[in-house]
């Protein structure tokens, strides 16, 4: 699924998107980190996977230690616990529901691989305490943990990268009578048992990208942190950018990441365009807006 925020079109999985945070203050940090300086290779980078990149050698340039998070721009996987989704998960006509349910290909392992630095997920939380993930009505039968175990592993092997964990459009089994505890205390206790750091949003408004480095280094190496607004509704940190009038649609073959239903290159064109947008267009706080956060 390939959009520049967290929620623009539903298309075919493999291509991903840009999240940017909401937050203002821009702050200055002394301290260099060596995911701010080399930035990060895909191996092993085939013609295939190149095409799912914008520059050379499957790279993914480094990030700026000393500008505030919110100005700093990460790949983000819509929807991306869908890359767990085996058709054996969707019985009866699981080819028509995969078409609509599966908008990633691959573990967070492998989405990481890919220069995903960003996770969209969508957490439903069972009434047995569980956090499993859905899309819409469809469940995804995997748990928070076995995505964190995912997340975990490749931050240990690839220990000077920074990744976001954004929870956004929670589903209950059964609805709980309070203010988000119950939902706030599962995912707590998951995110605990893994040493990610859980911050509510505020936490790191005002931060700069080393800053939140800080707060996101793993017992086991590398860089990690989640964020929600740890209320009922386990909200979202972020500005979606989610335009209806200029949602691009393509499809994604062996050799072009962005294609229209004629093979021809212009939608690339239209999501470049949109996916700059969303980064350089004058800050705004109306969300029906594309650009940055104000």
């Amino acid at each position: 699924n390939c959009h520049p925020s967290n929620e623009i079109m539903k298309t075919v999985p493999t291509v991903y998107s840009s999240a940017r945070l909401l937050s203002f203050i821009i702050l200055n940090s002394s301290f260099l980190l060596p995911s701010l300086v080399s930035g990060y290779f895909r191996k092993p980078c085939t013609d295939e996977i190149q095409a799912q990149f914008q520059l050379p050698d499957c790279y993914v340039p480094p990030l700026e230690e000393n500008i505030a998070l919110t100005s700093a721009s990460f790949l983000m996987s819509h929807n991306s616990a869908t890359g767990y989704i085996k058709h054996r998960d969707l019985g009866l006509g699981s080819n028509i529901v995969s078409l609509y349910s599966k908008n990633q290909v691959g573990t967070a392992y492998d989405q990481l691989n890919n220069g995903v630095r960003a996770f969209d997920l969508r957490p439903k939380l069972l009434s047995n305490g569980t956090v499993i993930f859905q899309h819409d009505v469809f469940d995804i039968p995997i748990t928070l943990e076995v995505f964190l175990s995912d997340v975990v592993r490749w931050c240990s092997e690839n220990n000077d990268e920074l990744v976001l964990l954004l929870p956004s459009n929670l589903i209950y089994e059964e609805e709980p009578y309070d203010d988000g505890g119950t939902y706030v205390s599962a995912m707590s206790a998951a995110y605990k048992a893994f040493g990610v750091p859980y911050v509510h949003c505020g936490d790191v408004y005002g931060l700069t990208v080393g800053e939140t480095v800080e707060k996101a280094a793993l017992p086991t190496g590398g860089y990690a942190i989640a964020m929600d607004r740890m209320d009922y509704y386990g909200s979202f940190c972020g500005k979606a950018n989610w335009i209806p009038d200029e949602i691009v649609t393509c499809y994604s073959n062996k050799t072009a990441a962005c294609i229209s239903g004629k093979n021809d290159s212009k939608p690339m064109t239209a999501l470049r365009q949109y996916i700059l947008g969303s980064a350089n267009n004058e800050p705004t706080s109306n969300y029906w807006a594309n650009g940055p956060p104000n």
